[in-house]
């Protein structure tokens, strides 16, 4: 490049630098992908073992936390903690196949069950609601309850105590009342807004009593104590 200036012609010469681009690439941490069953403490490396539709969060310090989801038949209703180089076992365990037990609203602990979802607080609190697991009776269904895990207990904090195979969820195409609740679903997306307030929105739900499901568009906030329709 060059110029005149007073008279005079000033060179510049600029050089363009020209590097490869970078290639993203996957860092192993750990684990299998061929069916590998989880192990349990006191093994020596426990870990979730190979699985799908677990619920994943995070909290405020990065470590990543999954629940629940299934593999072979088996359904799991485990609690781990990833903190960037170990896996931590904080509650659970898996059913045996075929098994119909269920800890759901008595046993202290969600049951087992895939495709639910979570968030965690500031205070460092993860909730979990709903997915689809077995209900108080033999049904694999849709679930309606709310769970809070607050570093070493479940409480529940939500949810029907019956067969809730039966239990419908809102629609979006009706006029909602103040008393419309989330009902049983799975597939539906948490999060924690900026005033710290858990919502719920959309997923698979009955949408009448039985076993007619629908794809929501609903949307729910938690109060503390109930759940409200937005």
């Amino acid at each position: 490049l060059s110029y005149t200036q007073s008279g005079k012609v000033v060179g510049v010469t600029a050089v363009l630098a020209v590097t490869a681009p970078v290639t993203p690439s996957a860092v192993y941490d750990s684990g299998s992908c061929n069916n590998e069953a989880a192990t349990y403490p006191p093994a020596a490396s426990p870990h979730p073992g190979s699985r799908r539709g677990m619920a994943h969060c995070q909290d405020s310090a990065k470590n990543l936390y999954i629940f629940g989801g299934h593999s072979s038949g088996i359904l799991y209703n485990d609690l781990w903690k990833w903190d960037g180089s170990s896996w931590t076992k904080l509650s659970g365990t898996r059913s045996t196949s075929g098994s119909v037990l269920n800890v759901y609203g008595g046993g202290g602990a969600p049951g087992y069950r895939n495709m639910s979802d979570c968030v965690v607080d500031s205070q460092g609190n993860l909730y979990l609601f709903g997915g689809e697991g077995y209900d108080l009776g033999t049904t694999v269904t849709a679930l309606d309850d709310f769970w809070k895990w607050d570093g070493s207990t479940w409480t529940m904090l939500w949810g029907t105590s019956t067969n809730i195979a039966s239990v419908p969820g809102a629609q979006a195409e009706v006029s909602y009342a103040a008393t419309v609740t989330p009902g049983a679903r799975y597939t539906h997306s948490l999060w924690i807004d900026t005033n710290h307030r858990i919502h719920l929105i959309g997923g698979a739900a009955y949408i009448a009593a039985g076993h007619t499901l629908g794809t929501m568009g609903d949307m729910f906030y938690w109060t503390g104590s109930g759940w409200v329709y937005e």
